[in-house]
């Protein structure tokens, strides 16, 4: 018959192994609650930018970038591709230089700058009710061989989006 000292000293060990057992599988809860913790804290600063255009034919045009996720969007590159080149500048200075004689208004959207929830930015646009300029900035926008790219972050800026103003003809990122 074993002694009370043996079985007391065989229960502390297994309820020793138990508790460690306990306490790693805590360990192991505490850093999944962290995991999803942390990924909903990313989610919920979301951005998602979106480039398009505004228009009515003769009375304006708007080139724009909207912000239409749930957190602020951190702008990291902006490319232009034209004729098979790639540019990078902004796009009122893109337009400036292959158009030094064109009148529009425009907004800066460089590297950096931040694009908050919900933001609208005219990027480009002209008003110029039935002027030249405003058909000749429409065509340029409209031109197959005209395209935008925006490479953004999130404000934790641990993964790069970039979203294209005409999908399907825009060279590889670097």
């Amino acid at each position: 018959m074993p002694s009370t000292d043996r079985i007391l000293s065989l229960t502390a060990i297994f309820v020793s192994i138990c508790t460690l057992f306990i306490l790693f599988y805590q360990t192991r809860l505490s850093q999944k609650m962290y995991y999803l913790e942390e990924k909903a804290q990313k989610m919920s600063v979301f951005p998602h930018l979106e480039l398009g255009q505004s228009q009515t034919p003769g009375m304006y045009y708007k080139f724009l970038l909207i912000n239409s996720g749930v957190g602020p969007a951190k702008i990291k590159d902006v490319r232009i591709l034209y004729n098979d080149s790639v540019y990078q500048m902004e796009p009122a200075h893109f337009i400036s230089e292959i158009d030094s004689t064109l009148s529009f208004y425009n907004s800066s959207i460089h590297k950096g700058r931040l694009v908050a929830a919900n933001e609208s930015i005219e990027v480009i646009g002209n008003e110029d009710h039935g002027s030249e300029d405003l058909k000749r900035l429409a065509q340029i926008f409209s031109a197959r061989n005209f395209n935008i790219a925006v490479d953004y972050t999130s404000i934790y800026e641990d993964q790069v989006w970039t979203v294209y103003f005409k999908p399907g003809n825009f060279p590889a990122s670097k």
